[in-house]
């Protein structure tokens, strides 16, 4: 029995993954169901479509279809328990690399990561304030806007388990218990065939506030 047993826990991923790659792109309905975490299976479903894309000469795309509720409940899980911390590090190294760039475009300077966090932080480091001439609501609203990109990017991340910017992947969201409408199918359909592009990372406009969890969560 034990055996039996042990053959039919083995032959359940191999077929899926024989599924994953004998098809060539990837549809991922509901992946939260109410829980705001991925299952072990589908997890490894979406790593051997990452492997496949990157050994595969032939595009592959995924589309992900989330219900609001759901991207609700991964927000509250990123921010409970064990996953707190590097949901916290997360925010903290995008949020922090957002600031560099931007002070790098507006302002034409380099700067180091420390200096980057500081004003993350809310603090103007003299050795900045002696090149840049930066007010406060300036700074309140680059710090606004770095929180905003960070938090999307983390929980985008977390949504589909991929780095951000992903070759091929697509995110699609229902509004709570709505219907699967033809416009809506076609729509990702149409994705998966390459005649819509892949859009940028984004998140539910539902959701909102993204950059004040942000920063109740890193306490500023």
């Amino acid at each position: 029995m034990r055996g039996l047993e042990a053959s039919i826990q083995a032959e359940v991923p191999f077929r899926e993954d024989l599924l994953i790659s004998a098809t060539q792109h990837l549809v991922i309905f509901r992946p939260l169901y109410e829980t705001g975490l991925f299952s072990d299976g589908v997890q490894a479903e979406i790593r051997h479509w990452l492997d496949l894309q990157f050994a595969d000469m032939v595009p592959r795309r995924a589309a992900f279809i989330h219900d609001v509720r759901d991207v609700q409940r991964a927000l509250e899980q990123s921010s409970e328990g064990r996953r707190e911390e590097l949901t916290k590090s997360a925010i903290v190294q995008a949020a922090v690399r957002y600031v560099s760039i931007e002070l790098n475009q507006r302002y034409k300077m380099t700067n180091t990561v420390d200096q980057c966090h500081r004003l993350l932080h809310g603090e103007l480091p003299i050795e900045l304030l002696e090149e840049i001439a930066i007010g406060s609501n300036e700074l309140d609203g680059l710090r606004s806007d770095a929180l905003e990109h960070a938090a999307r990017n983390v929980l985008y991340g977390q949504l589909t388990t991929l780095p951000v910017g992903a070759e091929g992947v697509g995110v699609f969201y229902l509004a709570p218990q709505a219907e699967l409408k033809r416009d809506f199918v076609k729509h990702i359909a149409a994705f998966l065939r390459g005649d819509v592009p892949a859009r940028e990372p984004s998140v539910p406009g539902e959701l909102g506030g993204l950059a004040q969890w942000a920063a109740e969560l890193l306490q500023l």
